[in-house]
Protein backbone atom coordinates (compact mmCIF):
# COMPACT_ATOMS: atom_id res chain seq x y z
CA UNK A 1 0.00 0.00 0.00
CA UNK A 2 2.98 2.33 0.72
CA UNK A 3 4.21 2.08 -2.49
CA UNK A 4 0.62 2.98 -3.89
CA UNK A 5 0.80 6.69 -1.76
CA UNK A 6 -0.75 5.22 1.35
CA UNK A 7 0.92 6.81 4.48
CA UNK A 8 0.55 3.74 6.97
CA UNK A 9 1.19 3.91 10.80
CA UNK A 10 1.94 -0.02 11.89
CA UNK A 11 0.34 0.71 15.42
CA UNK A 12 -1.79 2.90 17.20
CA UNK A 13 -2.81 3.20 20.23
CA UNK A 14 -6.82 4.35 20.90
CA UNK A 15 -6.15 4.03 25.07
CA UNK A 16 -10.14 5.32 25.71
CA UNK A 17 -10.90 2.07 23.76
CA UNK A 18 -12.62 -0.33 26.04
CA UNK A 19 -13.06 -3.69 23.88
CA UNK A 20 -14.78 -5.64 26.25
CA UNK A 21 -17.45 -3.04 27.47
CA UNK A 22 -18.21 -2.67 24.16
CA UNK A 23 -18.20 -6.44 23.66
CA UNK A 24 -20.78 -6.17 26.51
CA UNK A 25 -22.85 -3.74 25.66
CA UNK A 26 -23.43 -4.98 21.80
CA UNK A 27 -24.23 -8.55 23.23
CA UNK A 28 -27.01 -6.52 25.68
CA UNK A 29 -28.60 -5.32 22.99
CA UNK A 30 -28.40 -7.70 20.77
CA UNK A 31 -30.31 -9.90 23.97
CA UNK A 32 -32.24 -7.03 24.01
CA UNK A 33 -33.72 -7.24 21.04
CA UNK A 34 -33.64 -10.45 20.03
CA UNK A 35 -36.77 -11.80 21.22
CA UNK A 36 -39.16 -9.61 19.42
CA UNK A 37 -36.72 -9.97 16.27
CA UNK A 38 -36.94 -13.61 16.63
CA UNK A 39 -41.04 -13.37 16.92
CA UNK A 40 -41.36 -11.43 14.12
CA UNK A 41 -39.21 -13.50 11.85
CA UNK A 42 -41.33 -16.74 13.12
CA UNK A 43 -44.69 -15.11 12.73
CA UNK A 44 -43.95 -15.34 9.17
CA UNK A 45 -43.21 -18.61 8.71
CA UNK A 46 -45.68 -21.09 7.93
CA UNK A 47 -44.47 -24.23 8.58
CA UNK A 48 -44.26 -24.19 12.30
CA UNK A 49 -46.25 -23.52 15.09
CA UNK A 50 -43.63 -21.73 17.08
CA UNK A 51 -44.28 -17.98 17.71
CA UNK A 52 -42.00 -16.54 19.90
CA UNK A 53 -38.44 -17.55 21.51
CA UNK A 54 -40.36 -18.69 24.92
CA UNK A 55 -41.79 -21.39 22.43
CA UNK A 56 -38.25 -21.99 20.79
CA UNK A 57 -36.66 -22.89 23.97
CA UNK A 58 -39.62 -25.63 25.26
CA UNK A 59 -39.35 -27.02 22.12
CA UNK A 60 -35.69 -27.41 22.52
CA UNK A 61 -35.65 -28.70 25.90
CA UNK A 62 -38.15 -31.11 25.01
CA UNK A 63 -36.33 -32.25 21.97
CA UNK A 64 -33.11 -32.19 23.01
CA UNK A 65 -31.47 -35.18 21.90
CA UNK A 66 -32.17 -34.23 18.19
CA UNK A 67 -31.25 -30.78 18.43
CA UNK A 68 -28.67 -30.50 20.73
CA UNK A 69 -24.69 -32.44 20.05
CA UNK A 70 -24.50 -34.46 23.36
CA UNK A 71 -21.55 -32.62 24.14
CA UNK A 72 -23.50 -29.42 24.10
CA UNK A 73 -26.63 -30.64 25.61
CA UNK A 74 -28.68 -28.63 26.64
CA UNK A 75 -27.11 -25.31 25.41
CA UNK A 76 -29.06 -22.43 25.05
CA UNK A 77 -27.76 -20.08 27.78
CA UNK A 78 -27.85 -17.21 24.82
CA UNK A 79 -31.84 -17.77 24.16
CA UNK A 80 -32.68 -17.92 28.39
CA UNK A 81 -30.15 -14.41 28.78
CA UNK A 82 -32.25 -12.90 26.31
CA UNK A 83 -35.48 -13.94 27.07
CA UNK A 84 -35.12 -12.57 30.15
CA UNK A 85 -32.88 -9.45 29.51
CA UNK A 86 -36.29 -8.46 27.56
CA UNK A 87 -37.47 -6.44 30.64
CA UNK A 88 -34.67 -3.68 30.39
CA UNK A 89 -36.62 -0.38 30.07
CA UNK A 90 -36.53 2.05 27.15
CA UNK A 91 -34.44 4.43 28.94
CA UNK A 92 -31.84 1.94 29.79
CA UNK A 93 -31.65 0.29 26.00
CA UNK A 94 -31.24 3.94 24.88
CA UNK A 95 -28.20 5.10 27.43
CA UNK A 96 -26.60 1.68 26.16
CA UNK A 97 -26.93 1.99 22.75
CA UNK A 98 -25.99 6.22 23.32
CA UNK A 99 -22.31 4.69 24.99
CA UNK A 100 -21.80 1.91 22.64
CA UNK A 101 -22.35 4.46 19.83
CA UNK A 102 -19.73 7.04 21.87
CA UNK A 103 -17.49 4.57 23.00
CA UNK A 104 -17.09 2.87 19.39
CA UNK A 105 -17.49 6.49 17.16
CA UNK A 106 -15.95 9.28 18.93
CA UNK A 107 -13.51 7.59 21.87
CA UNK A 108 -12.61 4.87 18.71
CA UNK A 109 -12.84 5.65 15.31
CA UNK A 110 -12.89 9.12 14.88
CA UNK A 111 -10.45 9.35 17.87
CA UNK A 112 -7.63 7.36 15.92
CA UNK A 113 -8.43 9.02 12.50
CA UNK A 114 -8.04 12.57 14.21
CA UNK A 115 -5.32 11.50 16.82
CA UNK A 116 -3.44 10.63 13.75
CA UNK A 117 -4.87 12.50 10.90
CA UNK A 118 -5.99 9.56 8.79
CA UNK A 119 -8.77 8.99 6.41
CA UNK A 120 -9.35 5.12 7.21
CA UNK A 121 -8.16 2.27 9.76
CA UNK A 122 -6.92 -0.91 8.71
CA UNK A 123 -6.20 -4.43 10.42
CA UNK A 124 -5.34 -7.55 8.72
CA UNK A 125 -7.70 -9.27 10.80
CA UNK A 126 -11.46 -9.67 11.12
CA UNK A 127 -11.95 -10.06 14.76
CA UNK A 128 -9.96 -7.40 15.80
CA UNK A 129 -11.13 -4.68 17.56
CA UNK A 130 -11.92 -2.44 14.49
CA UNK A 131 -14.81 -4.81 13.43
CA UNK A 132 -16.32 -4.13 17.27
CA UNK A 133 -15.75 -0.27 17.20
CA UNK A 134 -17.31 -0.08 13.58
CA UNK A 135 -20.01 -2.15 14.87
CA UNK A 136 -20.80 -0.09 17.91
CA UNK A 137 -20.68 3.03 16.15
CA UNK A 138 -22.93 2.45 13.43
CA UNK A 139 -20.01 2.90 10.98
CA UNK A 140 -19.08 1.59 7.62
CA UNK A 141 -16.47 -0.92 6.99
CA UNK A 142 -15.55 -3.07 4.43
CA UNK A 143 -13.62 -6.31 3.89
CA UNK A 144 -11.22 -7.42 0.65
CA UNK A 145 -9.26 -9.92 -0.59
CA UNK A 146 -5.90 -10.58 1.70
CA UNK A 147 -4.89 -14.17 1.28
CA UNK A 148 -5.82 -17.14 1.41
CA UNK A 149 -4.70 -19.37 4.50
CA UNK A 150 -1.90 -22.09 3.32
CA UNK A 151 -3.46 -24.73 5.41
CA UNK A 152 -6.63 -24.85 4.08
CA UNK A 153 -7.19 -22.70 1.14
CA UNK A 154 -9.96 -20.75 3.22
CA UNK A 155 -9.87 -16.66 2.22
CA UNK A 156 -8.91 -14.03 4.97
CA UNK A 157 -8.91 -10.09 4.19
CA UNK A 158 -7.99 -6.93 5.06
CA UNK A 159 -10.64 -4.74 7.30
CA UNK A 160 -10.52 -1.05 6.45
CA UNK A 161 -13.32 0.92 8.43
CA UNK A 162 -13.53 4.93 8.51
CA UNK A 163 -16.43 7.02 10.12
CA UNK A 164 -19.92 8.50 9.96
CA UNK A 165 -20.55 8.72 5.98
CA UNK A 166 -17.01 7.40 4.52
CA UNK A 167 -18.39 4.54 2.35
CA UNK A 168 -17.03 6.48 -0.93
CA UNK A 169 -13.84 6.88 0.36
CA UNK A 170 -14.24 3.51 1.86
CA UNK A 171 -15.09 1.76 -1.58
CA UNK A 172 -11.89 3.84 -3.57
CA UNK A 173 -9.56 2.30 -0.97
CA UNK A 174 -10.51 -0.97 -1.23
CA UNK A 175 -10.90 -1.01 -4.97
CA UNK A 176 -7.38 0.69 -5.03
CA UNK A 177 -6.26 -1.88 -2.92
CA UNK A 178 -7.64 -4.76 -4.78
CA UNK A 179 -6.46 -3.69 -7.88
CA UNK A 180 -2.84 -3.57 -6.77
CA UNK A 181 -2.56 -6.58 -5.09
CA UNK A 182 -4.89 -8.47 -7.31
CA UNK A 183 -5.35 -10.95 -4.45
CA UNK A 184 -8.71 -12.20 -6.15
CA UNK A 185 -7.00 -13.46 -8.86
CA UNK A 186 -4.82 -15.63 -7.30
CA UNK A 187 -6.85 -18.64 -6.91
CA UNK A 188 -10.36 -19.27 -7.87
CA UNK A 189 -13.21 -19.22 -4.82
CA UNK A 190 -13.03 -22.50 -3.10
CA UNK A 191 -17.04 -23.14 -3.52
CA UNK A 192 -17.52 -21.49 -7.18
CA UNK A 193 -19.65 -23.66 -9.30
CA UNK A 194 -17.54 -26.29 -11.27
CA UNK A 195 -18.07 -25.84 -15.02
Amino acid sequence: MRSYGATIISSINISSFDSDQISDDLLSLLMINFPEDIANYLMGLSNTTMRSLTDLIEFNIKHADEEFHPLFAPNQDLFELSNNASNISYANQSSLLNRTRTLGGQLGIDLALTTYNLDALISPRVDSPLTTMAAAAGYPLIIVPLGYHQSDGEPYGLTIAGTAWSEAMLIRVAHGFEQASRVRDQRRPQYAERD
